[in-house]
């Protein structure tokens, strides 16, 4: 054939195209790179593709076969970087399961974000997999499988040696995410944070431990170099390798902020200053943690309790410390731990054999069915799968020192049924479920009877803390812990929908009957819970940087008038359907109401009643929207707009002036807002509140939220804590215009005579003439402004402080303040000023 022409040439096109589809199709060894098709790693060529494919870095991968990765001939292959995510930028976020497999011989001479991994993203995760023979030498953030690790390592290990400058570790160099069931014998040698397991840290690590020897000069541990805070928690963990030092040196643990939770150490311990068998210098709290007095030879700990070898040999010490063994049941089902006769405790996940799952593919078509005990122990395994509840469960007779699922990401439906009598007694991160990450669901679930008791924080009924969603679910039951304390969830940073919780929370500090502290998105949820603590305490919510939308709690019942967002109503009033329909629960299809006779219920519970009905708005006159909005005529119509939160929403004016003169409020009058508010030039006067934080006539205004031309007049507000303002406790992307106060204002921070704290919104032809009392970052207009815009604004009233005391604002974090002014005398201690108290990054042009 004649090798030229247009035929020839179309010719060789198709077979380079085809030549193209097929290498793309058959990528690695097979997949898709879906979740229920990973793609397929069985050759060293495999694993050095994927790391060079950062498009490829959000999907899921499977090992499939053993790797070596020495060279041909056997001598090593030299890597000078990270095989995956070596570029800081490019964190790997996606699912690397190892099936249980091992890569070997990896060997990296380079300089930072070394380890099998570079950087693991806060959504990446790696299980299952093993790294033998590894030889890492680097400057900073090195581990053998992780340089720097944000996400979630699990069921993973790792032998030979690491070296390096600073956050140096056997498994991970530099940690905030959550490592469980893993361990390192590898040896590590570093200069500053190194650890046998992890360099330095400040996230969780569960049922795990580091063996190997560890020299450095400053923070230095035979399991973790360097807790950097108090959200370093460690759990269930131990080091036993030789771990020496010149200052700072443990041997579990050389400096940590955090706390220290039922772990031990059996190594060798030597060093110059600040030196000790557990922990040298803790920050945080020991529990139930021990050492090895004859091996490590310290006799002193600044925390948790030494033992002699012979007692550190018998399982006894454990189980009575709240771990989790094979074969007993007094602290869970989870069964991580096993120990023989004469030797120190070995995780099972690493023993011979598979461990059986419950039955179903753990996919979303073929969910993990979860029949019985023995089954709710295993979902541990797989933390990122799918679980289905197949029938109710009652764990009577059984305790557990941690959250039976301590970190999940996958999916537990449960499916209408009920888990009946947890109890859980330990320290941070309790519930049922401990961390629930992002990404992760609970759905459908209720929890009766739960008695969870923690020494620490993040403790809720069902989850510690919630970065993920859940919905349709409730608890019941007696919930206590130190701070960050819910009936339901102890922290929410991201989505609650349609719960409910019951019983008894108590606490210290941010302590709700639903939600201890929420940073994020709650709606149409109540509380009925008995709630008691010493500060940012509340019926619904303790402590709020988020959205709580047509959320109720019960008055009576929890003994509060106060939340930090939610509406309180008496008892009689949760069963009202009108009522109810005012909050919003007439728009979600997942509530049921016995009109009289009962709370709300889920419709999946089954009970007696129907949906609620859409409420009728007939006390208002106009539509709500902004073409026809609600006219407020009357103080008694802002009473009762005061109590329906599903009207947050829509648009409002008012046609007269108001005197609250005799209605004293214990919240914020409004306390979510996301819609407009016109005061047409009107007063309103006489507000009066005594409460927490969040306080003003609106507690928070939301994306969208519209305020204008309103004068308030003689307020008179005090708060306990912080975030108070006259107009608004916190604007987060609102709008106010042409607003103006007079009176008095005061809280503890973040007070101002306008606004509390000003995130991100804005602030236009607005004043106050308002005397304000308070501890820090007070203003004469506001208290904090963070990025947030003010022009064409004044302040005259007298601001009273101790630190970051501003005649306009107290503290200022970027934003423009621009064409404003302030007179009014200012006092404080430290960090004082005319115009500004303490600020950075704020543009500040023509004001005075």
């Amino acid at each position: 054939m004649e090798r030229s022409g247009p035929f020839y040439t179309g010719f060789v096109a198709c077979l380079l195209i085809a030549a193209l589809v097929c290498t793309t199709q058959a990528q690695y060894s097979g997949g898709s790179g879906a979740t229920d098709d990973p793609y397929q790693i069985a050759t060293a060529d495999d694993l050095i593709l994927l790391g060079q494919r950062h498009a490829d870095y959000d999907k899921h991968f499977i090992l499939t076969s053993d790797i070596d990765l020495a060279g041909d001939g056997g001598a090593p292959r030299v890597f000078a970087r990270a095989v995956i995510a070596w570029d800081g930028a490019v964190p790997f976020s996606g699912v690397f399961h190892g099936n249980g497999h091992i890569i070997s011989n990896l060997t990296i001479v380079g300089e930072n974000y070394l380890g099998l991994f570079g950087r693991l993203d806060t959504a990446g995760a790696i299980v299952a997999l093993g790294l033998e023979s590894v030889d890492v030498s680097g400057n900073s953030d090195a581990g053998g499988l992780v340089g720097s690790n944000s996400g979630s390592v699990s069921r993973s290990h790792c032998t030979g040696t690491v070296e390096g400058n600073e956050r140096v570790g056997g498994l991970v160099g530099n940690h905030s995410g959550s490592i469980s069931s893993s361990y390192s014998t590898a040896t590590v040698d570093g200069s500053e944070n190194v650890g046998g397991l992890v360099g330095c840290g400040s996230g969780q690590i569960m049922n795990s431990y580091g063996a190997g020897a560890v020299h450095g000069e400053t923070n230095v541990g035979g399991l973790l170099g360097q807790g950097r805070s108090s959200i370093t928690s460690i759990v269930n963990c131990s080091s036993s390798g030789d771990v020496s030092g010149t200052a700072r040196v443990g041997g579990l643990v050389g400096w940590n902020a955090g706390s220290i939770i039922s772990s031990y150490s059996i190594g060798a311990v030597s060093g110059e200053t600040e030196v000790a068998g557990l922990a040298a210098f803790n920050g945080g709290r020991i529990t139930s943690c021990f050492w090895d007095i004859d091996t490590s030879g310290q006799v002193a700990s600044d925390g948790g309790r030494g033992l002699a070898s012979t007692e550190m040999l018998d399982a006894h010490t454990y189980i009575d410390g709240g771990w989790d063994f094979v074969g007993e049941s007094l602290n869970g089902v989870c069964d991580y731990w096993q120990i023989s006769p004469g030797e120190y405790p070995t995780l099972r996940c690493f023993s011979n054999g598979e461990i059986e799952m419950p039955a179903g593919a753990g996919t979303p078509a073929q969910p993990y069915l979860i029949r019985d005990t023995g089954d709710l122990g295993a979902v541990w395994l797989e933390p990122e799968a799918h679980f289905r509840l197949g029938a109710s469960l009652d764990l009577e007779g059984i305790a557990w020192s941690m959250a039976p699922l301590p970190w999940f990401r996958g999916t537990f439906d449960g499916n209408g049924h009920v888990i009946a009598n947890l109890r859980v007694r330990g320290g941070n991160y309790l519930g049922f479920v401990g961390i629930l990450d992002s990404g992760g669901r609970v759905l459908d679930l209720g929890l009766e009877g739960v008695a969870i008791s923690g020494a620490g924080q993040w403790i809720g009924g069902l989850v510690g803390d919630n970065r993920g969603v859940i919905r349709a679910c409730y608890s019941t039951g007696t919930i206590s812990g130190r701070s960050d304390v819910g009936g339901l969830a102890g922290g929410n940073h991201h989505t609650i929908t349609s719960c409910y919780s019951t019983g008894k929370v108590s606490g210290d500090w941010r302590i709700g009957g639903l939600v201890g502290d929420n940073h994020a998105y709650a709606a149409t949820c109540y509380s009925l819970a008995t709630v008691r603590g010493e500060g940012a305490v509340g019926g619904l919510v303790g402590g709020n940087r988020g959205a709580v939308l047509c959320c109720v709690w019960d008055t009576g019942s929890s003994g509060l008038l106060g939340s930090n967002g939610g509406v309180g109503l008496t008892t009689a009033e949760m069963m009202v359907p009108e009522t109810l329909g005012l909050n919003g629960f007439s728009s979600d299809p997942n509530w049921v109401l016995s009109a009289g006779n009962d709370y709300p219920r889920l419709a999946w519970q089954g009970t007696a009643g129907g949906p609620i009905p859409q409420p009728l708005v007939d006390w208002l006159d106009g539509q709500g929207s902004e073409a026809v909005p609600y006219q407020l005529v009357t103080a008694n119509q802002l009473v009762r707009l005061s109590r329906a939160g599903g009207l947050a929403e829509k648009s409002f004016v008012l046609a007269g002036d108001l005197d609250l003169e005799g209605l004293p409020w214990h919240q914020a009058v409004i306390p979510y807002f996301v819609g407009s508010f016109d005061g047409r030039g009107h007063s309103i006067r006489n507000l009066s509140i005594e409460g927490e934080s969040d306080l003003g006539l609106f507690g928070r205004l939301g994306f969208g939220a519209m305020i204008l031309n309103l004068r308030l007049e003689e307020v008179h507000i005090i708060g306990t804590g912080d975030c108070v303002g006259a107009l608004a406790g916190h604007n987060s992307h609102g709008s106010i215009t042409n607003a103006h106060s007079r009176g008095a204002v005061a809280g503890d921070d973040d007070v101002g005579g306008l606004v509390g704290s000003n995130d991100n919104g804005s602030i236009a032809d607005s004043s106050s003439h308002v005397t304000l009392n308070g501890d820090s970052s007070i203003g004469g207009l506001v208290g904090a402004n963070w990025h947030g815009d003010i022009r064409g604004s004044c302040s005259t009233g007298a601001v009273n402080g101790v630190w970051a005391s501003g005649g306009l604002v107290g503290y200022a974090s970027g934003g423009d303040i621009s064409d404003s002014y302030s007179t009014g005398a200012v006092h404080g201690v430290t960090r004082v000023g005319g115009l500004l108290g303490n600020g950075s990054g704020t543009a500040i042009v023509n004001t005075y």
